[in-house]
């Protein structure tokens, strides 16, 4: 794909804007863009819509003004001139048709947008005489003759066409009505009406300057048509009604009220019109009028009639049946029993039952629902489904699915007292309350609590639930609470248990069937809890002996369950094994093939979003801050939205509170964290594809750093794409087959510390302390006893010193033949030890992580069928819209053949997987 820069963008508009102007300048202001296309030096339709959007936008641009952006009066005028220079080219006044025709000339719309009507036009230029000019004596008798027989043809038929008046006899030329009346129309309403002043619609629209799309209705609009005079029938337009003199001012003014009231539905949030609403929700006209007639849709609340004002698309044969437009209020959606899915959420939201559209997609393509009726809309077919039963799948559903997730659900089975306390704490640690006792003193603030709070509420819930099985002796060891057999589940009373009588007995049902490391995890959760707890009693006043032995009794008794959970993993049993996390260390060779392999393995803005993370991730971004970065708070951006350099040729992010860790791992407060130039380049490069799809109305420089999708930037997204690693994994023939198995994103932010540990630097002038700090400072760690604002740590080594040292470190290139030829011998090669390949792990990556933990390596076999799975998901991916052509029976078709072969690929691992 070309990518234009804006300096592209600029020279080529200006290239169009010159070639138009050329143009006008040979035909003079009578241009069109059909004749425009045929010159050899013009551009074509598709590239002026590219860069100016319409072709009169490109003529504004070039500083050329169309006749519809002119007043009346200035078009006026130049219509005269057109058929004067008619007159004097060609020695006679024009026909109507003819002068449209003339390279010069004006369309007959346009003449009549003008004038009214043809003759008016020649008449103001001067070109004929007006009818109205005082006539003599033979004059007015040969008019009165002409009106005698007009009434004589009026009284004998409705038809009013002057076909019919000659077709009865009446050998009056059309030459001679015109000389005396003007034309036709003047001569019937005369006869019909005598001196009344009437206007025909075309006058009545030239005159007050009303648009033709609202007076084409006029005789359809209730309070307007009482106001008409039918002036008899024509076979070619149907019925034609006059516009009485007195009459105008009220029209004119009606429709500024109209205008105005459509406008305030339109602009005004909420509304829609009924068309607009079936986007929504599915009804017929007679539905909608048997809801409104039944009470059930309230008039001002729920919908508003309106009269049509554009008149424009309606067909003929529809004319006399839409003149109301109907406006639905979103809020009355809720109220239709046929609904899209994504309405349906919405309605659900309203009636207290939370749900999404990927919960409802689930229900229909397992076909617990299915589509009661379709709509077409610009080539995309709309399902409806009808709510009822929607929301009885949904239910069943979800309580089929209810105790499927026991850290989930766990939570609902808790009685409302217990419930309450973990919501009260969990509120607690979200206002950043301060728990101190015993000597033990909580942080105040936790890191990303929007993520963490709901695992901790969660956890605790677990660990209730686990103490409430074994006092309602359930054996439960942690597994899925469906997996609970319904009759031992009848047993559970959650009566049985309040969470401050908690004793060391109950520590067997929290660990039973639970490992070391996951009741390490416990551990934390409980003591922070049950000290909350315990805070908030002894700050209760003791108003007698009784309640200090009650208080010390039920603190002894949570100290000594607390106190039976492991501390750290050498309290295992000892048959138990620990799982440990292999942590990859790279080499910047390594790092570098893996950026090549991602742009290899991925398109479009995913490469370069991946691209970018990679190399921000080998300069120290953990993979779950990734999450909470946002371009115009933690990039220093310049006015393009793009990553500037310093003059240290190096960019910066300003890593905060909200994205590392709370206050405990912010980036330095003077130096913020520098990024290599060629790490600049990777993210500017992912900006530039994210603000072309984002569209004009985004502004460059804002949002998510990843979102769900680029045009909502305020929009993000909460998981990694386990795609990502996954095809990585698969693809990392640079790294040795153990380590390739157990390849994280986090492993660039491991690898990064080990290059800045033990790159061997031979530079007398730097200090000894410059490599610790420096580390400190781009690992953004604290120093030992020391806060991040603090003095000591500000001082500790000067910014020349920082840059000095990434530069004899990190700021390697990103081209491997570079990095190869020029810098791999210049550079002292890191001497890794034993354990930068495997280490203990307690840090795990959020958001991704390994497809499976089985022995390293993979045989040919698995290899191949993962390779095969990987084609069928990209396969289903492509469908996940149905495409242009396909029926739903065969999209739906396409998509279950690609479910079913991953399915069965999956099969197959898992028995390769046991069998291993």
């Amino acid at each position: 794909m070309v990518k234009y820069t804006e300096a592209d963008i600029l020279e080529m508009k200006q290239e169009i804007v010159q070639s138009i102007k050329k143009y006008h300048a040979e035909v003079g202001d009578n241009l069109t863009r059909r004749d425009y296309e045929k010159k050899e030096y013009s551009v074509s339709p598709t590239t002026i819509r590219r860069y100016f959007g319409t072709w009169n936008e490109a003529l504004r641009e070039a500083g050329i003004q169309r006749d519809e952006e002119l007043s009346r009066e200035e078009l006026k005028g130049k219509i005269k001139e057109s058929l004067w220079r008619y007159y004097e080219e060609n020695g006679k006044i024009p026909y109507r048709d003819t002068f449209a025709k003339a390279e010069y000339g004006f369309s007959r719309s346009t003449v009549e947008h003008a004038f009214g009507n043809f003759t008016n036009a020649l008449i103001e230029a001067g070109l004929k005489e007006n009818p109205k000019t005082p006539l003599d004596e033979q004059g007015e008798k040969t008019r009165k003759r002409i009106l005698l027989l007009i009434k004589k043809f009026i009284e004998e038929t409705d038809e009013r066409s002057f076909l019919a008046f000659r077709n009865q006899g009446n050998r009056i030329g059309d030459a001679t009505i015109k000389k005396y009346f003007g034309g036709w129309e003047a001569a019937y309403d005369a006869a019909k009406y005598g001196d009344q002043i009437l206007y025909s619609k075309k006058e009545l629209m030239a005159k007050f300057e009303i648009p033709k799309n609202f007076i084409r209705g006029l005789e359809y609009i209730d309070c307007i048509r009482e106001k008409l005079i039918d002036s008899g029938h024509d076979k070619r337009s149907g019925s034609v009604y006059r516009i009485p003199e007195k009459e105008a001012d009220f029209i004119v003014s009606y429709y500024h009220e109209l205008k105005a009231e459509h406008d305030s539905y339109t602009n005004q949030k909420g509304w829609f019109t009924s068309d607009e609403g079936l986007l929504s929700v599915f009804y017929t006209s007679e539905f909608l009028n048997k809801m409104i007639s039944n009470g059930e849709l309230i008039e001002g609340k729920d919908f508003v009639v309106v009269d049509r004002i554009d008149w424009h698309h309606v067909e003929t044969n529809k004319l006399s049946s839409a003149g109301k437009i109907l406006y639905l209020h979103k809020n009355s959606f809720v109220k239709f029993p046929k609904m899209t899915l994504g309405s349906m959420v919405k309605a659900f939201s309203k009636m207290g039952v939370r749900t999404s559209t990927e919960t409802l997609t689930k229900l229909r393509e397992l076909e617990l629902i299915k589509a009661t009726e379709t709509t077409s809309f610009e080539n995309t077919v709309i399902e409806y489904f009808d709510q009822e039963k929607v929301l009885k799948a949904l239910r069943y559903y979800l309580s089929a699915a209810e105790r499927t997730n026991n850290e989930l659900s766990s939570y609902d089975f808790l009685n409302e007292e217990q419930q309450n306390i973990i919501d009260q704490y969990i509120s607690a640690r979200e206002s950043g309350v301060v728990i101190n006792f015993n000597g033990y003193k909580a942080r105040r603030n936790v890191a990303h609590p929007e993520l963490r709070l709901p695992e901790v509420k969660q956890r605790l819930a677990n660990a209730f639930f686990s103490i409430i099985c074994g006092r309602s002796r359930i054996n439960y060891g942690g597994g899925r609470i469906e997996n609970i057999p319904e009759k031992e589940f009848s047993k559970f009373d959650p009566d049985l248990f309040e969470i401050t009588d908690v004793t060391m007995d109950d520590y067997v049902f929290v660990s039973n069937g639970r490992k070391t490391t996951t009741l390490i995890q416990r551990y934390a959760d409980l003591k922070t809890f049950y000290y909350w707890i315990l805070m908030r009693k002894d700050a209760e006043p003791k108003v007698d002996f009784e309640a200090y032995q009650k208080f010390d009794s039920m603190k002894k008794s949570i100290q000594n369950f607390l106190d039976q959970f492991p501390r750290k993993h050498s309290d295992k049993p000892v048959r138990e094994v620990i799982d440990t996390q292999v942590k990859v260390f790279m080499t910047p060779e390594q790092l570098v093939q893996g950026r090549d392999a991602i742009l290899k393995s991925f398109r479009g803005l995913k490469a370069l979003q991946y691209a970018a993370m990679w190399m921000l991730g080998a300069n120290g971004i953990r993979p779950e801050e990734f999450f909470h970065l946002k371009l115009e708070d933690h990039f220093d951006l310049d006015e393009n939205g793009l990553m500037k350099l310093n003059d240290k040729g190096y960019g910066e992010m300003i890593i905060n509170e909200i994205v590392g860790k709370g206050s405990y791992s912010t980036s330095h407060p003077d130096f913020n964290l520098p990024v290599p130039n060629d790490t600049v380049e990777a993210v500017n490069n992912y900006f530039k594809a994210l603000y072309r799809m984002q569209g004009p109305n985004n502004p460059v420089g804002k949002g998510y750093f990843l979102r769900r999708h680029a045009i909502t930037p305020d929009k993000p997204i909460k998981t990694m794409d386990k795609k990502f690693m996954e095809r990585l994994r698969l693809v990392a023939d640079f790294l040795p087959a153990e380590k390739r198995e157990h390849l994280i994103l986090k492993n660039t932010r491991h690898s990064l510390y080990t290059i800045m540990r033990k790159t061997p630097i031979n530079d007398e002038h730097l200090r000894d302390n410059v490599r610790p700090y420096a580390l400190l400072y781009h690992m953004r760690h604290n120093p030992v006893e020391q806060t991040i604002g603090d003095k000591f740590y500000l001082e500790a080594i000067t910014r020349d010193e920082y840059y000095e040292f990434l530069d004899k470190t990190i700021n390697f290139p990103w081209k491997l033949e570079e990095l190869r030829e020029k810098h791999l011998d210049e550079r002292p090669s890191i001497e890794y030890e034993k354990n930068d390949l495997i280490m203990g792990g307690e840090e795990k990556e959020v958001g991704s992580t390994p497809s499976s933990s089985k022995p390293l390596g993979q045989s040919a076999e698995e290899r191949e069928l993962r390779k095969q799975k990987e084609i069928e998901e990209e396969a289903l991916n492509k469908l996940r819209t149905r495409p242009k052509g396909m029926s739903i029976t065969d999209w739906n078709a396409a998509r279950d053949k690609h479910k079913k072969a991953i399915k069965k690929i999956e099969l197959i691992l898992n028995f390769i997987f046991t069998q291993s």
